[in-house]
């Protein structure tokens, strides 16, 4: 039995904890955000819902392993993994999904606000963006969902004001919490 990778939250919130409106994000597009998000997850796992798969970022995600839990069937490619279940089942049968010795080493939970809210329990840590102020949003995932569980690590506080003020801030898990272990075949 091997260890499964951390899991790891990446998302942006309004102040407000908005953090979609109409498939897209309704704040200018941040491109330190993007640029820190984009080192962090390459080369790793990006899970997300349907809903973020069909909004408007390119998919899939270049350079990543893109698993999307959904119950609709989608066109399989090898970077794209389709799963359906609960977290716990999804962890346990993920890495058997794709190519052996392929999975990536670091799974990063990208949204939506549904897929946020059930894997949140698995998360050891976040990387959480907030965009200052309240922007007209029709999703939601405000701090007061996750943050009682979490407290900023010292690795990651950014900040910056251009084209809006937004700070990305990196989050552990607060409360005890051992690593899942899986029947993972070694290598």
């Amino acid at each position: 039995m091997n260890t499964l990778p951390w899991i790891t939250a990446i998302f942006a919130t309004d102040s407000a904890g908005g953090m979609g409106a109409n498939g897209s994000m309704p704040w200018p597009r941040l491109r330190e955000d993007m640029r820190n998000f984009n080192t962090i997850t390459r080369g790793n796992a990006v899970i997300m819902g349907r809903k973020t798969w069909d909004s408007d970022m390119p998919t899939p995600l270049p350079g990543r392993c893109n698993v999307v839990v959904t119950r609709r069937e989608l066109p399989l490619t090898s970077v794209v993994a389709v799963v359906s279940g609960d977290p716990a089942g999804i962890i346990s049968m993920l890495p058997h999904t794709l190519v052996a010795n392929t999975f990536p080493s670091a799974w990063y939970v990208i949204g939506g606000a549904d897929i946020l809210r059930q894997w949140m329990p698995y998360c050891q840590r976040v990387v959480h963006t907030e965009i200052q102020g309240a922007w007209p949003c029709d999703t939601m995932f405000p701090q007061s969902e996750w943050i009682s569980e979490f407290e900023p690590d010292g690795v990651q506080q950014l900040q910056y004001t251009v084209p809006v003020p937004f700070t990305i801030t990196s989050y552990r898990k607060t409360t005890s919490w051992q690593r899942p272990q899986c029947g993972v075949r070694g290598s």
